[in-house]
């Protein structure tokens, strides 16, 4: 067993660094799954609207591109293990499959390019807007 002092600091700051990440992809993917639980249903289509696509927007830039990505893909596995998730609450793993499958699918891609969009931009760089 490691004695306390014999913990380096650079150890201690790289097992905070991962928990800051942990809890940044967990977030996001629990922001995303609390904005789809907003929905407005219009007649004319089979997919609600919802505040998904913002969701994922800000999980783009706020996080960046592999962190967004790794959110949405965490948010992938709580629609697989069937956590209520979905639009209205509803709990369905074969939704890639139906008509919303298209634009549940189209998330990864879209916080990828947001996430990298943003890390381009000048202003991601120096720190100030």
């Amino acid at each position: 067993m490691i004695a306390t002092s014999q913990i380096s600091y650079r150890d201690k700051a790289n097992f905070l660094s991962v928990c800051h990440t942990l809890f940044q992809v967990i977030g996001a993917s629990l922001l995303l799954a609390l904005c789809s639980q907003i929905k407005i249903t219009l007649p004319f289509t089979l997919v609600p609207l919802t505040f998904q696509t913002l969701a994922v927007l800000l999980i783009g830039v706020s996080l960046g591109s592999r962190k967004g990505v790794c959110a949405i893909l965490l948010y992938y596995a709580e629609i697989l293990m069937g956590m209520p998730v979905l639009a209205g609450g509803v709990s369905n793993p074969l939704i890639f499959f139906g008509p919303s499958g298209g634009y549940v699918l189209g998330f990864c891609l879209q916080g990828f390019v947001m996430g990298w969009v943003g890390e381009k931009m000048p202003w991601s760089r120096s720190g100030k807007l």
